[in-house]
């Protein structure tokens, strides 16, 4: 987790204890090369550090970025670690690229310390050469413990302005800077919520809306403030602007995210391009507004809209896969073969965490009828419940023995709920049947398949070649897919249907069962959407061309005043990623993207080669031309 320094170009990694500093800088020791290298590689010792700090024969680090520097504060800034990044290794860059003009100079903040035999002093800013030498005696004291815990070197993008990635839901609303390595995770996750202060002015009939309870006096508060002011009993009416994952309150979205840039990343929009996910179903004309709005109002510089569910699979490093997104209101379940959604598989249930929650309050009510919980503050309470007591059986038939055995239950059965007048609840087989609905809709009188049908309806409309590849990789992305032993739960359900279903396979192997494989597209699969984004914008210099910038949008706005529509490039997937970036799948590096495969945003069809160089993706024209339509 990193947050932007103070005045200066660095960023500190508090729970690492790293700083990386970025931008034009002029030179770095060359002791801390050496020490970023050992780090990354996990090998530095006391011996090292008082051995002179020689150059070894360091492994070739490979990523496709900017020459950029990793400076590494320990406690009281008593040492410090950088590194350069390139395609070549690192002894290489530090003798021929690191002094080219052309690559960023690295200047180390005038309050690191620099070590000489045992003496520490200020090192002076804009200073040349420096060594950093550690005596044998200070050695025994020094410790890289902080960075052991974490990750040692965090890569982050060096373009001329780092990517902001944003992912905004129905629950949560996650942003950070791009930044790409092992333990990365949103520097910013706060509850996607407006609060508006309630009045005690009645409405003037039994027709007004309930806006008319609402102070316009005061400012709303946003995130985790407008949260905090409920738990301390604060009249606050709380509403989310995203419903279903599409924005349905554009000014409402747009002040959420100003509050981001302000109080959360204090960054300046105006400075620094803008990754924005999306739900794939998202409308255009939504997408319109939002682009409009972000250039319009925040300034950003340059804008990229990704498919959520297209970002999820790119963090894995996969290129195919479908993806099961669990979300607060909805869940859908889309195929991605090559790199592109297969359009004809995509599938969604109006089901999601808060209809478990609306749920788990009825069978709670049930048990504790002395009890009621309808405010704001005491729905908040209840999804905590939910999350720590329930759990997802491997099957509908199995026992709650046959559960236990596998090891997912035994903690859920020991953990009573405790009501706010110190009531203790048990809620017994309600753990497991909140979560089962997901799996069985029509326990909610809800018409449609669960999960499992899903998928294998999903797999079945996809190409011939694509369906046993795709069964086995099935991605879990979405906060509600983290119910222990959901994964488990939805291979059974998906093996289930598949053997009842006629055609399981690829249409030559009727009588074979096709290998299921299930697992998380990351260990915090609400985050997988982000962390996918910033994955690829942290490629921003390759795929230049696939981002939307502030004179494009003037262009199209001057062009659209009443002739065709104009399309603009929005990127939604690429067909190979660098696997030194999107993780330890097998992954070929394209260097070029002249054979990258996008979709058409309108339409989600797979574009061809020809049509690359065409630009499809964004349609904008006149309100009044498309009422004529």
């Amino acid at each position: 987790m990193y947050t932007p320094g103070q005045g200066n170009n660095m960023y500190i990694f508090p729970g690492v204890g790293l700083a990386a500093i970025v931008g034009k800088f002029k030179t770095i020791p060359d002791s801390m090369f050496y020490l970023a290298a050992k780090t990354l590689s996990e090998k530095v010792t006391e011996e090292d550090l008082a051995s002179g700090l020689l150059y070894p024969q360091i492994k070739r680090i490979r990523e496709l970025s900017h020459a950029i520097a990793v400076g590494c504060v320990k406690e009281a800034l008593d040492c410090g670690i950088a590194q350069i990044s390139r395609p070549d290794d690192l002894e290489q860059l530090v003798r021929d690229a690191m002094w080219q003009p052309q690559y960023s100079r690295v200047e180390l903040d005038a309050s690191v310390l620099a070590y000489s035999g045992g003496a520490s002093a200020p090192r002076k800013a804009g200073s040349s050469k420096q060594t950093l030498a550690v005596s044998s005696s200070e050695s025994k004291s020094f410790s890289f413990s902080d960075i052991e815990r974490g990750p040692s070197i965090i890569i982050m993008y060096d373009g001329p302005a780092c990517p902001v990635v944003i992912d905004c839901g129905s629950s949560r609303t996650r942003a950070g800077l791009a930044v790409t390595g092992r333990h990365i995770r949103p520097t910013v996750e706060i509850p996607s919520v407006v609060g508006r202060r309630r009045t005690n002015v009645p409405p003037r009939n039994c027709w007004s809306d309930l806006d008319g309870f609402l102070d316009a006096g005061h400012p709303p508060s946003f995130g985790s403030d407008a949260v905090s002011l409920v738990l301390r009993g604060e009249p606050i009416r709380l509403t989310s602007p995203v419903n279903e994952g599409v924005y349905a309150d554009m000014e409402s979205v747009g002040n959420l995210l100003e509050y981001v840039y302000q109080e959360c990343l204090k960054i300046d929009p105006r400075e620094q391009p803008l990754l924005l996910t999306e739900p794939i179903y998202n409308p255009a004309s939504t997408r319109e507004r939002a682009t409009e709005m972000l250039f319009e109002d925040l300034g950003i510089p340059s804008l990229n809209i990704s498919v959520k569910e297209v970002a999820a699979l790119v963090g894995t490093g996969w290129q195919d896969g479908i993806v099961v997104d669990a979300g607060e209101a909805m869940t859908s379940v889309v195929p991605i073969s090559h790199g592109c959604v297969v359009t004809s598989g995509i599938r969604k249930l109006y089901l999601g965490g808060a209809d478990l929650d609306v749920q788990f309050a009825e069978r709670l009510a049930r048990r504790a009828d002395h009890i009621r919980l309808t405010s704001t503050r005491d729905r908040l309470m209840l999804r905590r419940w939910k999350e720590s007591v329930c759990y997802c059986r491997p099957g509908w038939h199995d026992t709650d023995d046959d559960f236990d055995d596998n090891g997912y239950g035994a903690a859920a059965e020991a953990q009573p709920i405790t009501l706010p007048d110190g009531t203790a609840v048990d809620m017994a087989d309600d753990k497991w049947k909140v979560p089962e609905s997901l799996f069985h809709p029509h326990l909610l009188g809800i018409e449609g398949s669960g999960i499992g049908e899903m998928v294998v309806d999903s797999i079945e409309d996809c190409p011939i070649d694509d369906k046993l590849k795709l069964y086995k990789k099935i991605m879990l992305a979405g906060g509600t897919s983290q119910f222990p032993g959901f994964a488990d739960r939805l291979r059974s359900e998906v093996e289930h249907s598949v053997k009842y279903s006629r055609i399981a396979t690829s249409g030559r192997t009727h009588n074979r069962n096709p290998q299921v494989h299930v697992e998380k597209a990351h260990r915090h699969p609400e985050w997988a959407a982000w962390i996918g984004g910033s994955a690829f914008a942290s490629l921003k210099d390759s795929f230049e061309d696939r981002w939307l910038s502030r004179e494009d949008m003037k262009s199209i706005l001057s062009t659209t005043t009443g002739g065709p529509p104009v399309v603009v490039p929005f990127i939604l997937c690429t067909r190979h990623y660098p696997r030194a970036w999107l993780g330890p799948r097998r992954l070929e590096l394209s260097s070029s993207a002249a054979h990258l495969p996008l979709i058409c945003h309108d339409r989600y069809e797979e574009c061809g080669p020809d049509a690359i160089n065409s630009k499809v993706q964004i349609s904008f024209m006149p309100h009044q031309q498309q009422q004529q339509q």
